[in-house]
């Protein structure tokens, strides 16, 4: 792992602990992203978007989960992994 890709790595450690203690913190999404809330990162001039969703599991446990991709191919991105 490259050290910048480490700095990456711990902002989206510590983003993911913010959301794991105020999920509302995110900006939530309309549409056909309704559901979803996105938050943004910057890491060397590059503004990544963090978009996750709480979801619960047969356990009842809430899962957290995460999509961080440039914010330049956010929304193919987005889109293409949520199968729409």
């Amino acid at each position: 792992m490259k050290k910048s890709d480490q700095v990456l790595y711990r902002k989206m450690d510590e983003t993911i602990t913010s959301i794991r203690k105020d999920p509302a913190i995110g900006e939530a999404k309309k549409g056909d992203l309704k559901g979803y809330s996105c938050l943004n990162l910057h890491q060397r001039c590059i503004n990544y978007e963090l978009c996750y969703a709480l979801q619960e599991n047969e356990e009842g446990e809430l899962v957290l989960v995460v999509l961080l991709v440039t914010r330049e191919n956010f929304y193919l991105e987005l889109k293409r992994y949520l199968g729409n």
